[in-house]
């Protein structure tokens, strides 16, 4: 599993470089679980940037072929929801969670029924 951490003003164009270099690191085997957390990130991306986002994501869901976690509130969170759905259409699985340990949870579980289990509303 991947831990990986945004905070402050973090840009979209560092998040797709970011995802990027973790795709491209020979240490990680394909349907590694990843868990990002943005609670501290202050920068809410705007429409565009979201798009442009989901457009990247969508494209590496060969390389992305288990789930990716996002932790986050407020704004953050309502705009990676979105993200997520728009990505998870056609690209790698992504759920928001506002805690650390759901997080992990589900982005370490590599079942079917844990899978279904976890993505139920």
């Amino acid at each position: 599993m991947v831990f990986g951490r945004c905070w402050g003003e973090f840009p979209v164009e560092e998040a797709i470089e970011g995802s990027l270099e973790l795709i491209r690191d020979e240490r990680f085997e394909p349907g590694f679980g990843i868990v990002v957390d943005a609670r501290e990130v202050l920068s809410v991306p705007v429409a565009d940037e979201v798009m442009d986002f989901s457009a990247h994501l969508t494209h590496m869901r060969k390389y992305l072929g288990h789930r990716v976690a996002v932790v986050a509130q407020g704004d953050v969170a309502t705009v990676a929801e979105l993200a997520a759905a728009i990505i998870s259409e056609n690209g790698p699985t992504i759920q928001v969670f506002s805690e650390m340990k759901a997080a992990r949870a589900w982005a370490s579980d590599r079942s079917e029924s844990g899978r279904d289990e976890l993505n139920a509303p």
